[in-house]
């Protein structure tokens, strides 16, 4: 129905420089992305805020994307249970000489990476918060985040993890 579309609710607990929240947001999902680390965060609002001052990008996303920064723990905490919780933890590159994209680099030398005791406690409060599934983002040749997913999605150097809640 055109006229009532299903709200699906994401949250990007790791949106970085927000490229993916931004995408999910353009596909017509409600999207809630959260960076931890202040100066991206705020690189992020602030890239939000321009996109919406431009008439095209501004129709692309209307108000379906919001950014919040600090601690996603913290944060999902105080949340309603989405429909999903997408998760992208930066991972050390397993590919050999090829350097990752601007922005990756960008992020890898800003932001320090997470020990994997904070990305799996990530990923617990995720999976206890989605009322759907959690989607885990890793390097195609890396070992899972946690073992058991239901449904892998691979790509050529990434692939995604899906753990389906069904809460």
């Amino acid at each position: 129905d055109l006229e009532n579309p299903i709200k699906v609710s994401i949250v990007d607990a790791t949106a970085g420089l927000g490229h993916d929240s931004f995408l999910m947001a353009c596909m017509g999902w409600h999207v809630q992305a959260i960076e931890r680390h202040p100066v991206i965060g705020v690189l992020l609002k602030e890239s939000v805020r321009d996109a919406i001052t431009h008439p095209d990008l501004s129709l692309a996303i209307e108000d379906r994307l919001v950014v919040h920064q600090g601690d996603a723990v913290e944060i999902l905490g105080d949340m309603d249970a989405p429909d999903v919780i997408y998760l992208d933890p930066m991972f050390q590159d397993v590919h050999g000489s090829a350097l990752p994209r601007k922005p990756a680099q960008i992020l890898r030398k800003v932001v320090p990476l997470d020990g994997i005791e904070e990305q799996i406690g990530l990923f617990e409060v995720s999976r206890n918060l989605a009322r759907q599934r959690v989607v885990v983002k890793r390097s195609d040749k890396a070992p899972p985040l946690v073992e058991g997913s239901d449904i892998s999605y691979h790509g050529k150097i990434v692939r995604y993890d899906v753990y389906l809640t069904g809460t």
